[in-house]
């Protein structure tokens, strides 16, 4: 592939059954706070926190809420882990050094998508 392309950064969509309810979920459990919010009632909105932003559709047809899943890269994972144990967050796989190179661990939004945080670590 020719070298003239560069991936610079991406941000998920996150397809949702509620807006308003996520963006709560989100802000916090996540600390993430919120950016743009479409229509009343919402259908589409964004919310980031530092450099990552994250965006949330209305699963209009009520069948595709939960099937997502994105990787968002971190630093201080452990803190993180502790601040969403204490926020009562739903954990699907506990903090661990993965065999691919990131201590890791997922949680779920309220709608079921799955989200693994990630700090690289050395061996």
């Amino acid at each position: 592939m020719p070298d003239t392309a560069r991936f610079n950064s991406a941000a998920p969509c996150l397809l949702v059954r509620d807006i308003l309810r996520s963006l709560e979920f989100y802000k916090c459990v996540l600390g993430c706070e919120p950016g743009y919010l479409e229509a009343d009632p919402p259908v589409y909105a964004t919310l980031h926190r530092d450099d990552v932003t994250i965006h949330l559709a209305l699963d209009r047809d009520g069948d595709k809420a939960g099937s997502n899943r994105c990787c968002v890269f971190v630093t201080n994972v452990d803190a993180l882990y502790e601040a969403c144990i204490a926020a009562s967050a739903k954990i699907t796989r506990k903090i661990e050094d993965s065999p691919y190179g990131l201590r890791d661990f997922n949680l779920s939004d309220p709608d079921g998508n799955e989200i693994l945080f990630g700090e690289p670590f050395r061996k």
